[in-house]
């Protein structure tokens, strides 16, 4: 609710699965005109205290979602979780301190926790991006520690990489960051990696090259099939390099077919699901908000 100056962010959910409070956070990011023609708010709560739990790439969505509102100027308060361990996970991530400029809230806080930290969250941008290697290396000695064969290790390090790089290189993105959290009450339980950024989309990144200039007709949710199912991308005329995720394709069909794993993506107003079961499956809805992209990889682990 925007009252004159001040607006209120009731964080009912931040993931990808919640597409009920995650519509309407993105659809109230646009309203407010956040990098836009608008004058943003002098004021924005980001109230946490309702959240029961949270997804890798909702805590990742966070982070963005909180720098790209201080950078804009805007004075951000952030409500303290209820839950404890929603509160832990903030810690653990970095996020909390790595939020520079968001002034914290304290709130009574009860229950516990449902999920950890598998790696120090990354906070950052085109121009600083120290915390993407302390993650990536944080991430991969997870993987050994948790006896994952070295295949699929390889498999998820890759893509992650490949996900983290589209987003420096590629998204036009002034925030991203990346946050692995585990499951361990799940069975089996589940490790989830999430990357979040501001950027302009898989759909945007394409369309901004001549050569696939045509498929502006067509909707966020279509091109992105058509990167995805196709490995439709444009390669750098200087680095030889593939743009517009052709290359993130054919990583998560690699992913999918050596691995038990499912990936969920929300780029731009295109969500897209792929599972390991059936890789070739594309589970695809086309939205009505969308802000950057998001993207999960979920491994069950024996």
């Amino acid at each position: 609710m925007r009252t004159g100056e001040a607006v209120w962010l009731r964080l009912g959910g931040l993931g990808l699965d919640d597409a009920k409070s995650h519509g309407a956070l993105c659809n109230c990011i646009e309203r407010l005109g956040i990098g836009g023609a608008e004058v943003p708010p002098g004021i924005v709560v980001l109230d946490w205290s309702a959240v029961s739990d949270c997804s890798a790439e909702g805590l990742a969505f966070f982070a963005v979602l909180a720098k790209h509102l201080v950078d804009a100027g805007v004075q951000v308060f952030a409500a303290e979780p209820a839950v404890s361990g929603i509160a832990e996970l903030l810690a653990q991530s970095g996020f909390r301190s790595g939020c520079a400029g968001v002034e914290w809230v304290p709130c009574d806080v009860c229950g516990g926790g449902a999920a950890h930290c598998g790696a120090r969250g990354a906070l950052f941008s085109t121009s600083l991006n120290e915390s993407v290697d302390d993650f990536c290396d944080d991430l991969s000695a997870t993987l050994k520690r948790l006896a994952v064969p070295r295949s699929v290790r390889c498999a998820i390090m890759g893509t992650a990489h490949e996900v983290l790089h589209n987003v420096l290189s590629h998204a036009e993105a002034s925030h991203g960051a990346a946050a692995a959290l585990i499951f361990p009450r799940r069975r089996p339980k589940v490790l989830q990696v999430g990357i979040a950024d501001d950027g302009v989309g898989i759909a945007g990144t394409i369309l901004r090259h001549p050569r696939h200039a045509w498929l502006g007709w067509f909707s966020d949710a279509q091109v992105t099939e058509a990167v995805l199912r196709d490995h439709r991308s444009v390669r750098g005329a200087d680095t030889g390099e593939e743009q517009g995720g052709g290359g993130l394709a054919r990583l998560v069909k690699r992913l999918l077919g050596e691995t038990r794993s499912s990936v969920i993506l929300r780029s731009g107003s295109a969500f897209v699901t792929l599972r390991s079961q059936d890789p070739d499956r594309f589970h695809l809805r086309r939205l009505t908000y969308g802000t950057g992209t998001q993207f999960r990889l979920e491994l069950p682990l024996c």
